[in-house]
């Protein structure tokens, strides 16, 4: 417990900006300066204009909380994993044999709520681990997590508050609170009333120990972790390799989710919350040691099959076919056929599930989206249209088909069609239909876009 606190103690001390320390203004390196450190200090890394970089300073250090961030005398104790004899030399979630485990990057915009947002990334990680499903896309409320658990743009959070937060509270679905980023703070009572059915939780969170880069790189192994940094001026201009400190003052503090590590490198492999046009995609290699980033790194406790067992299957009310009639209907042989389905999703899990689409009766494929790129318009918990493009081009006659949407747990429900294709030979007929064909064919070919 004495050795966590001063970890913490040290941790502030650390974070504390040159420019809050001594009084001085900080430097505000430009790109060239950035760019000749590199050279000088023969550092491995690419500095570029991001996304960062086009905004004023004073704007930047509006992203990360102040000096006090890690400023607690109740930081957990090191609860470090059991260290495997053969870790590898190389391990990232970001690309297991061409396969992201990840969920997407994410922009915390004006506000310094990395915390929330490296806290929500570890846990839509770990959904797609638990489920074996890299094809899953969940997608958490930051803003709920953050502004639920004492959080505020000016200042952060401490990084156990939203780790707690996962385990007393939880995060429901996006869509029950979308992220704002504008820099104001918002009263937890805006988020969606029945947020507590629909959040994910999480059992427990560990911290792997000050400096402990075996520990770091075991709990690696089961996932993403939560891991804080430092944040100096140069770190605005990253656009590849290995990034070390060369210019610039110190900022604030940051978190982020840590996906692996690469020991040719020297370096850990991070997932940002500063949207793709920063760094690799929104990624960063940084070195072993540097900015603090081996000091913060926290594990989380969580079992998916636990976290699903009490949540609730969706529900297909009802099928509409193009036109919103729910009879079937005759169509030309080279229309397009699209349905829409009117479905129930109480828990908010569906929108990052997927369907599956099996026409007369052959095996089931699966949509090359995950429906939270299907639903269309005004999804929430009480249902609207999933627009799924049924085929083109068939055969004269009967033709039969089943969908099946699951939701991020592979919960079910599954609803059968029929439509009968014409000969083709009325040219005069179905111009309606034709126009209503090629509203459809608006939407993107994995079936995205209309709302019934």
């Amino acid at each position: 417990m004495r050795t966590s606190s001063l970890i913490a103690i040290l941790f502030l001390v650390l974070a504390v900006p040159a420019f809050a320390q001594d009084g001085d203004a900080p430097s505000h390196p430009t790109l060239e300066q950035v760019r000749n450190a590199i050279a000088a200090s023969g550092a491995s890394w690419e500095a570029g204009e991001t996304s960062m970089s086009i905004i004023s300073p004073e704007a930047f250090a509006l992203m990360f909380p102040p000096a006090d961030w890690f400023g607690s005398a109740d930081h957990p104790p090191a609860v470090p994993p059991a260290i495997p004899k053969d870790l590898p030399a190389r391990f990232t979630w970001d690309d297991m044999d061409g396969v992201n485990w990840n969920t997407e990057v994410k922009s915390q915009g004006y506000c310094g709520s990395c915390s929330a947002f490296a806290a929500v990334g570890t846990l839509e990680s770990n959904i797609k681990i638990g489920r074996s499903d890299s094809l899953l896309e969940p997608d958490l409320s930051e803003m709920h997590l953050f502004f639920c658990n004492g959080g505020a743009c000016d200042w952060g959070s401490m990084p156990w508050e939203m780790l707690g937060g996962l385990k007393n509270g939880g995060a429901p679905d996006e869509t029950c609170w979308p992220y704002a980023g504008s820099g104001a703070d918002f009263p937890c009572s805006d988020s969606c009333s029945d947020w507590a059915n629909r959040a994910w939780t999480i059992n427990g969170f560990n911290w792997c120990g000050a400096g402990n880069r075996e520990a770091i790189k075991a709990a690696l192994m089961n996932g993403p972790l939560w891991s804080g940094l430092l944040i100096f001026e140069d770190f605005r201009y990253y656009k590849s390799g290995v990034y070390s400190h060369v210019e610039g003052g110190l900022v604030g503090g940051h978190a982020v989710v840590m996906v692996g590590y690469d020991d040719t490198l020297g370096a850990w492999r991070c997932k940002n919350s500063w949207d793709t046009n920063w760094g690799e995609d929104g990624y960063f290699w940084i070195a072993y040691g540097e900015a603090g980033i081996d000091l913060e790194a926290f594990s989380i406790e969580f079992n998916v099959d636990t976290a699903c067992s009490s949540r609730v299957a969706p529900s297909i009310l009802g099928l509409q076919y193009s036109g919103g009639s729910s009879e079937p209907p005759e169509i030309d042989p080279d229309e397009e056929m699209f349905v829409h389905l009117d479905y129930e999703d109480p828990d908010g899990d569906l929108g990052g599930g997927y369907y599956e689409l099996s026409l007369d009766g052959g095996a089931a494929v699966r949509g090359d989206a995950p429906l939270i790129g299907v639903l269309g318009c005004d999804h929430d918990e009480s249902g609207t249209y999933i627009t799924v493009k049924v085929g083109e081009d068939f055969e004269p006659g009967e033709h039969t088909f089943s969908i099946t949407i699951y939701d991020l747990c592979g919960k079910s429900a599954t609803v059968d069609g029929s439509f009968t294709v014409t000969s083709g030979d009325d040219d005069d007929s179905g111009d309606d239909d034709d126009s209503d064909a090629d509203d459809d064919d608006d939407d993107d070919d994995s079936g995205g876009g209309a709302c019934g």
